[in-house]
Protein backbone atom coordinates (compact mmCIF):
# COMPACT_ATOMS: atom_id res chain seq x y z
CA UNK A 1 0.00 0.00 0.00
CA UNK A 2 1.36 3.45 -0.87
CA UNK A 3 1.56 6.33 1.61
CA UNK A 4 -1.53 8.09 0.24
CA UNK A 5 -3.68 4.99 0.68
CA UNK A 6 -2.39 4.50 4.22
CA UNK A 7 -3.27 8.11 5.10
CA UNK A 8 -6.70 7.61 3.56
CA UNK A 9 -7.22 4.46 5.62
CA UNK A 10 -6.44 6.39 8.82
CA UNK A 11 -9.05 9.09 8.18
CA UNK A 12 -12.03 6.90 9.15
CA UNK A 13 -10.65 5.67 12.51
CA UNK A 14 -9.61 9.23 13.43
CA UNK A 15 -13.08 10.58 12.67
CA UNK A 16 -14.72 7.66 14.46
CA UNK A 17 -12.57 8.42 17.52
CA UNK A 18 -13.97 11.96 17.64
CA UNK A 19 -17.52 10.60 17.41
CA UNK A 20 -16.77 8.17 20.26
CA UNK A 21 -15.90 11.06 22.56
CA UNK A 22 -18.91 13.07 21.44
CA UNK A 23 -21.08 10.04 22.22
CA UNK A 24 -19.46 9.74 25.64
CA UNK A 25 -19.97 13.45 26.33
CA UNK A 26 -23.66 13.38 25.41
CA UNK A 27 -24.36 10.15 27.28
CA UNK A 28 -22.70 11.50 30.43
CA UNK A 29 -24.45 14.86 30.13
CA UNK A 30 -27.96 13.46 29.60
CA UNK A 31 -28.85 10.62 31.96
CA UNK A 32 -30.72 7.74 30.33
CA UNK A 33 -30.01 9.12 26.86
CA UNK A 34 -28.96 5.86 25.15
CA UNK A 35 -32.39 5.47 23.56
CA UNK A 36 -32.49 9.12 22.52
CA UNK A 37 -29.04 9.10 20.97
CA UNK A 38 -29.79 5.76 19.24
CA UNK A 39 -33.04 6.87 17.57
CA UNK A 40 -31.61 10.24 16.52
CA UNK A 41 -28.66 8.48 14.87
CA UNK A 42 -31.01 6.18 12.98
CA UNK A 43 -33.34 8.95 11.78
CA UNK A 44 -30.49 11.24 10.75
CA UNK A 45 -29.36 8.47 8.37
CA UNK A 46 -32.01 9.81 6.00
CA UNK A 47 -29.81 12.85 5.28
CA UNK A 48 -26.85 11.07 3.61
CA UNK A 49 -29.29 8.74 1.83
CA UNK A 50 -31.14 11.73 0.36
CA UNK A 51 -27.91 13.47 -0.68
CA UNK A 52 -26.61 10.35 -2.41
CA UNK A 53 -29.95 9.82 -4.18
CA UNK A 54 -29.95 13.38 -5.52
CA UNK A 55 -26.35 13.12 -6.72
CA UNK A 56 -26.52 9.51 -7.96
CA UNK A 57 -30.17 8.69 -8.82
CA UNK A 58 -29.15 5.36 -10.37
CA UNK A 59 -28.76 3.93 -6.86
CA UNK A 60 -32.46 3.03 -7.06
CA UNK A 61 -31.73 0.60 -9.88
CA UNK A 62 -30.02 -1.95 -7.64
CA UNK A 63 -31.55 -5.49 -7.84
CA UNK A 64 -34.11 -6.37 -5.17
CA UNK A 65 -32.01 -9.26 -3.91
CA UNK A 66 -29.10 -6.95 -3.14
CA UNK A 67 -31.46 -4.39 -1.61
CA UNK A 68 -32.66 -7.11 0.74
CA UNK A 69 -29.06 -7.91 1.65
CA UNK A 70 -28.42 -4.26 2.47
CA UNK A 71 -31.47 -4.18 4.74
CA UNK A 72 -29.93 -7.12 6.62
CA UNK A 73 -26.79 -5.00 6.73
CA UNK A 74 -28.80 -2.08 8.08
CA UNK A 75 -30.17 -4.31 10.83
CA UNK A 76 -26.60 -5.26 11.79
CA UNK A 77 -25.69 -1.57 11.94
CA UNK A 78 -28.78 -0.77 14.01
CA UNK A 79 -27.95 -3.54 16.47
CA UNK A 80 -24.29 -2.52 16.53
CA UNK A 81 -25.24 1.06 17.40
CA UNK A 82 -27.45 -0.03 20.31
CA UNK A 83 -24.80 -2.38 21.75
CA UNK A 84 -22.07 0.23 21.41
CA UNK A 85 -24.08 3.06 23.00
CA UNK A 86 -25.11 0.83 25.89
CA UNK A 87 -21.48 -0.13 26.55
CA UNK A 88 -20.31 3.46 26.18
CA UNK A 89 -22.93 4.61 28.69
CA UNK A 90 -21.67 2.11 31.27
CA UNK A 91 -17.89 2.21 30.78
CA UNK A 92 -15.12 4.59 29.74
CA UNK A 93 -14.41 5.32 26.03
CA UNK A 94 -10.90 3.87 25.79
CA UNK A 95 -11.86 0.55 27.35
CA UNK A 96 -15.05 0.31 25.31
CA UNK A 97 -13.42 1.01 21.95
CA UNK A 98 -10.48 -1.34 22.65
CA UNK A 99 -12.87 -4.26 22.33
CA UNK A 100 -13.46 -3.22 18.71
CA UNK A 101 -10.08 -4.79 18.04
CA UNK A 102 -11.95 -8.09 17.99
CA UNK A 103 -13.41 -6.91 14.68
CA UNK A 104 -10.42 -8.01 12.53
CA UNK A 105 -10.60 -11.48 14.07
CA UNK A 106 -14.29 -11.77 13.18
CA UNK A 107 -13.53 -10.18 9.80
CA UNK A 108 -10.87 -12.82 9.14
CA UNK A 109 -13.38 -15.60 9.79
CA UNK A 110 -16.20 -13.99 7.80
CA UNK A 111 -13.86 -13.10 4.93
CA UNK A 112 -12.79 -16.75 4.79
CA UNK A 113 -16.35 -18.10 4.90
CA UNK A 114 -18.06 -15.69 2.52
CA UNK A 115 -15.33 -14.10 0.37
CA UNK A 116 -12.88 -17.04 -0.02
CA UNK A 117 -10.08 -15.07 1.65
CA UNK A 118 -7.56 -17.54 3.09
CA UNK A 119 -5.45 -17.61 6.27
CA UNK A 120 -2.89 -19.80 8.03
CA UNK A 121 -1.16 -20.34 11.37
CA UNK A 122 0.26 -16.81 11.52
CA UNK A 123 -3.22 -15.35 11.31
CA UNK A 124 -4.50 -17.79 13.94
CA UNK A 125 -1.67 -16.67 16.24
CA UNK A 126 -2.70 -13.10 15.56
CA UNK A 127 -6.26 -13.93 16.51
CA UNK A 128 -5.05 -15.43 19.78
CA UNK A 129 -3.12 -12.24 20.59
CA UNK A 130 -6.16 -10.11 19.81
CA UNK A 131 -8.26 -12.18 22.20
CA UNK A 132 -5.49 -12.04 24.85
CA UNK A 133 -5.15 -8.27 24.56
CA UNK A 134 -8.85 -7.57 24.78
CA UNK A 135 -9.18 -10.03 27.66
CA UNK A 136 -6.50 -8.03 29.44
CA UNK A 137 -8.90 -5.08 29.47
CA UNK A 138 -11.17 -7.06 31.78
CA UNK A 139 -8.69 -6.69 34.64
CA UNK A 140 -7.92 -3.02 33.93
CA UNK A 141 -9.73 -0.06 35.39
CA UNK A 142 -13.34 -0.85 36.26
CA UNK A 143 -14.66 -3.73 38.35
CA UNK A 144 -14.67 -7.20 36.85
CA UNK A 145 -18.48 -7.38 36.72
CA UNK A 146 -18.75 -4.08 34.85
CA UNK A 147 -15.93 -4.85 32.44
CA UNK A 148 -17.30 -8.36 31.79
CA UNK A 149 -20.60 -6.79 30.70
CA UNK A 150 -18.65 -4.39 28.49
CA UNK A 151 -16.73 -7.17 26.79
CA UNK A 152 -19.96 -9.10 26.13
CA UNK A 153 -21.66 -6.04 24.64
CA UNK A 154 -18.66 -5.01 22.57
CA UNK A 155 -17.87 -8.54 21.40
CA UNK A 156 -21.38 -8.72 19.98
CA UNK A 157 -20.95 -5.23 18.51
CA UNK A 158 -17.62 -6.25 16.95
CA UNK A 159 -19.22 -9.28 15.32
CA UNK A 160 -21.96 -7.04 13.88
CA UNK A 161 -19.31 -4.63 12.58
CA UNK A 162 -17.32 -7.41 10.94
CA UNK A 163 -20.50 -8.76 9.39
CA UNK A 164 -21.66 -5.43 8.02
CA UNK A 165 -18.16 -4.69 6.67
CA UNK A 166 -18.13 -8.01 4.82
CA UNK A 167 -21.59 -7.35 3.35
CA UNK A 168 -20.71 -3.76 2.44
CA UNK A 169 -17.60 -4.92 0.58
CA UNK A 170 -19.58 -7.51 -1.34
CA UNK A 171 -22.32 -5.08 -2.40
CA UNK A 172 -19.86 -2.25 -3.14
CA UNK A 173 -17.85 -4.55 -5.41
CA UNK A 174 -20.99 -5.88 -7.10
CA UNK A 175 -23.01 -2.66 -7.44
CA UNK A 176 -20.82 0.31 -6.49
CA UNK A 177 -19.70 2.40 -3.53
CA UNK A 178 -22.57 4.90 -3.54
CA UNK A 179 -25.19 2.19 -3.98
CA UNK A 180 -23.89 0.44 -0.87
CA UNK A 181 -23.84 3.66 1.17
CA UNK A 182 -27.31 4.73 0.01
CA UNK A 183 -29.10 1.50 0.88
CA UNK A 184 -27.19 1.11 4.14
CA UNK A 185 -28.32 4.56 5.35
CA UNK A 186 -31.86 4.15 4.01
CA UNK A 187 -32.20 0.81 5.81
CA UNK A 188 -31.11 2.37 9.11
CA UNK A 189 -33.60 5.20 8.64
CA UNK A 190 -36.38 2.69 7.99
CA UNK A 191 -35.48 0.79 11.16
CA UNK A 192 -35.61 4.11 12.99
CA UNK A 193 -39.16 4.66 11.70
CA UNK A 194 -40.14 1.19 12.88
CA UNK A 195 -38.65 1.94 16.28
CA UNK A 196 -41.01 4.93 16.57
CA UNK A 197 -43.84 2.43 16.98
CA UNK A 198 -42.53 1.79 20.49
CA UNK A 199 -43.96 4.18 23.13
CA UNK A 200 -40.60 4.56 24.91
CA UNK A 201 -38.94 5.65 21.67
CA UNK A 202 -41.68 8.18 20.90
CA UNK A 203 -41.34 9.60 24.41
CA UNK A 204 -37.61 9.90 23.91
CA UNK A 205 -38.10 11.82 20.66
CA UNK A 206 -40.72 14.05 22.31
CA UNK A 207 -38.22 15.07 24.97
CA UNK A 208 -35.76 16.08 22.27
CA UNK A 209 -38.39 18.13 20.43
CA UNK A 210 -39.50 19.83 23.64
CA UNK A 211 -35.94 20.78 24.58
CA UNK A 212 -33.78 20.37 21.45
CA UNK A 213 -30.85 22.48 22.70
CA UNK A 214 -27.45 20.89 22.40
CA UNK A 215 -28.76 17.39 21.60
CA UNK A 216 -29.71 18.19 18.00
CA UNK A 217 -26.65 20.41 17.52
CA UNK A 218 -24.21 17.79 18.75
CA UNK A 219 -26.13 15.09 16.91
CA UNK A 220 -25.77 16.98 13.63
CA UNK A 221 -22.04 17.50 14.17
CA UNK A 222 -21.55 13.92 15.26
CA UNK A 223 -23.45 12.41 12.35
CA UNK A 224 -21.65 14.66 9.88
CA UNK A 225 -18.27 13.44 11.14
CA UNK A 226 -19.51 9.84 11.16
CA UNK A 227 -20.85 10.05 7.60
CA UNK A 228 -17.53 11.37 6.26
CA UNK A 229 -15.80 8.56 8.14
CA UNK A 230 -18.16 6.05 6.56
CA UNK A 231 -17.36 7.33 3.07
CA UNK A 232 -13.64 6.79 3.65
CA UNK A 233 -14.22 3.42 5.35
CA UNK A 234 -16.46 2.12 2.56
CA UNK A 235 -14.02 3.34 -0.10
CA UNK A 236 -11.15 1.52 1.60
CA UNK A 237 -13.14 -1.68 2.09
CA UNK A 238 -13.48 -1.98 -1.70
CA UNK A 239 -9.72 -1.69 -2.21
CA UNK A 240 -8.24 -4.18 0.26
CA UNK A 241 -9.22 -7.53 1.84
CA UNK A 242 -11.66 -7.41 4.76
CA UNK A 243 -9.23 -8.17 7.59
CA UNK A 244 -6.53 -5.89 6.12
CA UNK A 245 -9.02 -3.04 5.97
CA UNK A 246 -10.09 -3.74 9.56
CA UNK A 247 -6.43 -3.64 10.55
CA UNK A 248 -6.52 0.12 10.24
CA UNK A 249 -9.43 0.28 12.66
CA UNK A 250 -6.87 -0.64 15.34
CA UNK A 251 -5.72 2.97 15.20
CA UNK A 252 -9.16 4.09 16.35
CA UNK A 253 -8.25 2.85 19.84
CA UNK A 254 -5.01 4.83 19.83
CA UNK A 255 -6.85 7.94 18.65
CA UNK A 256 -9.53 7.50 21.33
CA UNK A 257 -6.86 7.13 24.02
CA UNK A 258 -4.94 10.14 22.71
CA UNK A 259 -8.03 12.35 22.63
CA UNK A 260 -9.00 11.07 26.08
CA UNK A 261 -5.58 12.01 27.48
CA UNK A 262 -5.87 15.46 25.93
CA UNK A 263 -9.30 15.92 27.53
CA UNK A 264 -7.96 14.71 30.88
CA UNK A 265 -5.10 17.22 30.65
CA UNK A 266 -7.12 20.25 29.63
CA UNK A 267 -10.25 19.35 31.62
CA UNK A 268 -9.16 17.37 34.72
CA UNK A 269 -11.81 15.12 36.19
CA UNK A 270 -13.89 14.67 33.04
CA UNK A 271 -12.12 11.53 31.70
CA UNK A 272 -12.38 9.86 35.12
CA UNK A 273 -11.44 6.38 33.91
CA UNK A 274 -7.93 7.45 32.93
CA UNK A 275 -5.08 7.60 35.44
CA UNK A 276 -1.40 6.67 35.32
CA UNK A 277 -2.07 3.03 36.20
CA UNK A 278 -4.95 2.40 33.81
CA UNK A 279 -3.30 4.32 30.96
CA UNK A 280 -0.24 2.06 30.97
CA UNK A 281 -2.41 -1.05 31.24
CA UNK A 282 -4.52 0.17 28.32
CA UNK A 283 -1.44 0.91 26.24
CA UNK A 284 -0.05 -2.57 26.92
CA UNK A 285 -3.37 -4.23 25.98
CA UNK A 286 -3.69 -2.08 22.86
CA UNK A 287 -0.14 -2.96 21.77
CA UNK A 288 -0.79 -6.69 22.23
CA UNK A 289 -3.97 -6.53 20.18
CA UNK A 290 -2.27 -4.32 17.58
CA UNK A 291 0.41 -6.98 17.04
CA UNK A 292 -2.33 -9.58 16.74
CA UNK A 293 -4.23 -7.51 14.22
CA UNK A 294 -1.02 -6.99 12.23
CA UNK A 295 -0.45 -10.73 12.08
CA UNK A 296 -4.04 -11.23 10.95
CA UNK A 297 -3.26 -8.96 7.99
CA UNK A 298 -0.23 -11.04 7.00
CA UNK A 299 -2.06 -13.86 5.20
CA UNK A 300 -1.44 -12.51 1.68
Amino acid sequence: MDALMILGALVAPLLYAFTNHIDNFMLSKHEGSVLTWWIISLLVSAVPAAVIWVCVPTVLDMPWAHIGVMFVNGLLNTTLLWLYLTAMDEDEPTATITFYQLVPFFGLVLGYVFLSETFGWVELAGGALVIAGTAGMVVSGSSFALRLRTIMLMSAASFCWAGETTITKWIALEEGLWEALFWENLAMFCYGLLALLLPAVRQSVKQVLDQPGSILTWSGVNEGIYIVGNVFATLMVTLVPVAMNLLFNTFQTFFVLGIGLAIAYFKPGYETGLNKETVWKYIACIMITAVGVYLIGEWE
